[in-house]
């Protein structure tokens, strides 16, 4: 997450990075549905780590490094 905070994928894993930043903010482009994310990855609402279904595809979905460990996703903005 240092390189950047614009991050552009589709029906593809997402691992856990291995460059974390406290504090980092940022956006993910989604075209489709990851098939998984990394479990440092934690979703609204404490749901577990699947998005809505391929309907909701394209989105764009905020997220906020709460610490070297964790990262906070928003709810995708289906567009």
């Amino acid at each position: 997450l240092t390189s950047g905070n614009v991050f552009l994928a589709g029906a593809v894993d997402i691992p856990n990075p291995s460059n974390i930043v406290a504090g980092a903010t940022g956006t993910f482009v989604l075209s489709a549905a990851p098939s998984s994310w990394g479990d440092q990855f934690k979703f609204p609402d404490g749901g577990g780590n699947t998005y809505p279904g391929a309907d909701s595809y394209p989105a764009v979905v905020p997220y906020v490094a709460s610490s070297t460990t964790e990262i906070l996703l928003g709810n995708p903005i289906a567009y």
